[in-house]
């Protein structure tokens, strides 16, 4: 492999967002790592869990497969192998982070991720298939445990604080960076907002969610 291709690993070639479909998106490496860290940063700083990004995840961690094997043809001695080795590890570290936030959302409102979605429609889920039946699983562990430790106990006019359902704060406020004109939106104390292209907010989450979702806004 040339020096070049070392050191523009990231910047080789483009990738399809569709594989099956020519007519799709085509992004560098280095913008998908851009997305990811887009990405990561919004479930770090949202309250509710966002849509999952299960094709950038992919499509990243086959980057970082072909990054590994680039590596290898680097001599041990070479510091450029200790630089690369450095921005992977930043990359791995970026995925784990974002997948380990989103579990850590599933721990702490279980029965509201559950109950939320399933009341949305097929082009609007949020949990991966594999997060959903964590979910459920984690969710009927708990139960029976819960019942075991306490419920049982309990006298049966008592038993409704199971029906607790615990749900992340989504009027807690979060910084807002607008990446699309959006317009003016009110906010709590009755002002008018004006959403112009790279300006900074600083809004209640439940505001901007949709927006959010649209990807016209990030959190920072």
């Amino acid at each position: 492999m040339s020096d070049e291709n070392i050191e523009n690993n990231l910047n080789e070639s483009e990738i399809n967002l569709d594989e099956e479909d020519e007519d799709d998106e085509l992004i560098t490496p280095q913008e998908l790592l851009e997305k990811i860290e887009i990405a990561w940063i919004n479930e770090k700083s949202a309250p509710d869990i966002l849509e999952y990004q299960g094709e950038l995840v992919d499509l990243m961690m086959g980057q970082i497969v072909h990054m590994e094997e680039n590596l290898q043809s680097i001599p041990s001695n070479d510091l450029r192998k200790t630089v690369h080795k450095m921005e992977l590890e930043r990359i791995k570290y970026i995925i784990a982070s974002y997948l380990r936030c989103r579990l850590q959302k599933l721990e702490d409102f279980t029965q509201y991720m559950i109950e939320e979605e399933k009341k949305r429609p097929l082009n609007k889920k949020r949990l991966s298939e594999a997060e959903l039946k964590f979910a459920e699983d984690y969710h009927e562990s708990i139960e029976t445990h819960f019942h075991q430790l306490a419920l049982q106990h309990l006298p049966p006019q008592q038993d409704d604080i199971s029906k607790r359902i615990i749900r992340p704060n989504v009027m807690g406020h979060v910084f807002v960076k607008v990446l699309k004109p959006c317009g003016t939106i009110v906010n709590t104390k009755d002002e008018e907002v004006d959403l112009s292209e790279n300006s900074i907010h600083l809004l209640p989450y439940q505001l901007i969610a949709e927006l959010l979702n649209k990807g016209d806004i990030c959190l920072i």
